[in-house]
């Protein structure tokens, strides 16, 4: 099966890929894309928060050849290898921008989208959150990856997610269910990153942050499916790294 290419629209030149290496506080990100829908995020000025979070694999995952991450909206939690290991959901990111946890208890649900409109009036600006997972440490790389990342748009709302390295990237169109990634096969270090967008909103309450959301889930008792209780779930087969 052919891996979809990027529709033209994408600009994503190599020296615009966003570095590996770690920023000081304060510094600016460099240029994300620069596809219309993603407009507020083109400029090289852009602070973007930095957690610096990596997923690794432990000792007994290289072992197994297998590592799990996992994260459930409820508890807030990252799990690893079946165990809890990170708290709060951004603790849990490499890089966000403009991004919050939602709870709407009139509804019952909860998500994970953009921050409120700032004030009436204004368009609400594009977020993104991006996860980075590092095999390179432990000598390892992809033999196979598999990446559920279940998202709900409304109105205008928009997202897209992307899975990129050092040098490649690949635009997945479907992450409602697990979905195997082939153009990761032989990385050893890589991100996979959401983009929220779309700013139409409701006269009178000015909801646009709800046109776009993450991982939307119920509040309270059982889950619709069982399949519900994590919903960002990434799978990674390893093998030993080439040399």
């Amino acid at each position: 099966m052919a891996v979809p290419a990027a529709p033209e629209s994408f600009v994503f030149p190599a020296n615009h890929f966003p570095s590996f290496a770690i920023r000081r506080a304060g510094e600016c990100s460099p240029s994300l894309s620069s596809d219309p829908i993603f407009r507020y995020l083109r400029s090289d000025e852009l602070e973007v928060p930095f957690p610096s979070q990596e997923f690794r694999p432990t000792a007994k995952e290289v072992h197994a050849g297998r590592m799990e991450v996992v994260y459930n909206f409820n508890a807030d939690a990252y799990c690893q290898d079946g165990v809890r290991t990170i708290s709060g959901w951004s603790h849990g990111a490499w890089r966000l921008h403009n991004m919050a946890r939602k709870k709407e208890e009139d509804w019952g649900m909860g998500y994970i989208s953009r921050e409120d409109m700032p004030e009436i009036g204004t368009s609400l600006p594009d977020g993104m959150v991006e996860y980075r997972f590092n095999l390179k440490e432990a000598h390892m790389m992809v033999k196979k990856l598999q990446v559920r990342l279940p998202h709900k748009t409304y109105r205008d709302g928009k997202v897209r997610v992307l899975v990129y390295s050092k040098d490649d990237y690949t635009v997945l169109l479907d992450t409602q269910e697990l979905t195997t990634v082939v153009r990761a096969i032989g990385w050893d270090d890589f991100v996979i990153r959401a983009e929220l967008s779309g700013s139409e909103h409701d006269p009178v309450f000015h909801n646009a942050y709800q046109n776009a959301q993450l991982f939307r889930q119920p509040l309270r008792g059982d889950p619709i499916h069982p399949d519900w209780k994590d919903l960002f779930k990434v799978f990674i087969d390893m093998e030993p790294r080439r040399k």
